[in-house]
């Protein structure tokens, strides 16, 4: 007998089958939208998505609609198999063109997921056919690809990407958006560290490591450095991962010690002490040397004025007078 949430909802498309065309499809939706957020668990909210596309597989809410079965399916229940069955169940069912490309382009993660390394090179080449990848879509395949270790297919499509990492592409594809040179210039800075840095890696997991520490280093040239020194990309730990392998330790360690000490991946921290055992031989003084490189990279924080809530202004070093001082940054309603 189907829940009291999925039933009420097949209810009402049945009654909304009346209406005509796009009409028909936003009512529906909306009692979708509805009958989810009153759903008790995700696999209700998951019956109540696919119940929406089993109906109607071919409107404008379809990729949607399937990337949110998806995340139900893949994350919230850990079932990227299902997820991935669904998803190759809709694809026929799809006769836009572009909004097939799109629900795709979705089976990629959950390949990459499961290592399911040949079906993704295949369906990468099936992506390719027809018109030119963009951007978002070269990188997708791409990052897919590495996480699957198909490191071909993502040299491939890095260097597809490459040719978006321009100020001119970037450009066209935001016309008529408003645009200041800074935020340009940061959009670029980053497509060109998480390309170059892309390269590098699957330059590397091919054995190539000169031209892997090449990309690197186009890609530090252009990656926008945090306060601390620690890369806005996954850079920092890619490079020094390479490094190591390489054996030029000293390099590696001061590479990776941003990363570890100020970074958000705690892979960057196990691979430090991988490099500081390969110079030591030991893991003893680890955490000594952790708070020398600690010390020797922090930065004071920069003195400032603002005003507060009443209107007057405040110097932050005559505040903080010596003292550890915590900055505590917020979007004030």
């Amino acid at each position: 007998m189907p829940k009291p949430t999925l039933f009420v909802f097949l209810t009402t498309v049945l009654v909304l089958s009346s209406c005509g065309g796009a009409e028909k499809v936003e009512r529906a939706y909306e009692a979708a939208t509805k009958a989810a957020e009153k759903a008790a668990t995700s696999q209700e909210k998951v019956a109540v998505w696919q119940a929406f596309l089993a109906r109607y597989p071919n409107s404008k809410r379809t990729v949607e609609v399937a990337r949110t079965v998806v995340e139900y399916l893949a994350e919230e229940l850990d079932r990227p198999e299902e997820a991935d069955r669904f998803l190759v169940a809709l694809l026929p069912r799809i006769s836009n063109s572009e909004r097939r490309r799109d629900v795709a382009f979705q089976r990629l993660p959950l390949l990459a997921r499961r290592q399911r390394g040949e079906e993704l090179r295949q369906l990468a080449d099936e992506l390719s056919l027809g018109r030119a990848l963009t951007f978002a879509e070269a990188v997708t395949i791409a990052d897919a690809a590495r996480r699957a270790g198909v490191w071909e297919v993502a040299l491939q499509h890095y260097r597809q990407a490459l040719p978006f990492a321009t100020a001119k592409a970037y450009r066209a594809e935001q016309a008529g958006a408003p645009l200041s040179e800074d935020r340009l210039e940061r959009a670029v800075r980053r497509r060109q560290a998480k390309v170059f840095t892309g390269l590098g890696w699957a330059e590397q997991n091919l054995g190539h490591t000169d031209r892997a520490l090449r990309w690197f280093a186009q890609a530090r040239s252009c990656d926008l450095l945090r306060f601390l020194g620690n890369t806005d990309s996954e850079l920092g730990l890619l490079e020094g991962k390479t490094l190591l392998a390489a054996g030029t330790i000293d390099r590696a360690l001061a590479v990776l010690a941003p990363e570890a000490l100020f970074g958000d991946d705690p892979e960057a921290l196990q691979v430090l002490r991988q490099a500081y055992v390969a110079k030591y031989g030991t893991e003893e003084g680890f955490e000594a040397f952790l708070a020398r490189e600690r010390e020797r990279l922090a930065r004071p924080a920069p003195d400032f004025t603002l005003p507060d809530y009443a209107g007057k202004e405040h110097t932050f070093s005559a505040l903080s007078a010596g003292r550890v001082t915590l900055l505590a940054f917020w979007f004030p309603t």
